[in-house]
């Protein structure tokens, strides 16, 4: 699921019926925190069954991305962080 949204993302724009298609899922249930935190930070917008990148958010791509990764993925993250700031350069 994760895989299918970050490549709809590529292109702009997820869309609701085709989710519900795929996956047999409503996109909003599923993703409702996430896509309010989108809309208040003006980074997504849901027009006719579609949610797109606002005009000029493109910068905003990897935030709005990461609103979507699986919780496997944000772990993997987190331990990476949390490595590289062990690491210490005193002798």
């Amino acid at each position: 699921m994760a895989k299918y949204l970050l490549l709809s993302l590529n292109y702009g724009v997820i869309d609701e019926r085709r989710f519900a298609r795929v996956f047999g899922k409503d996109f909003q249930a599923c993703f409702e925190s996430e896509l309010e935190f989108a809309q208040d930070s003006e980074w997504l917008v849901r027009d006719d069954g579609r949610w797109k990148v606002v005009h000029g958010r493109f910068s905003n791509l990897p935030e709005i991305r990461s609103l979507f990764y699986t919780d496997q993925a944000l772990h993997w993250m987190q331990n990476q962080f949390a490595s590289r700031r062990k690491v210490s350069f005193a002798n």
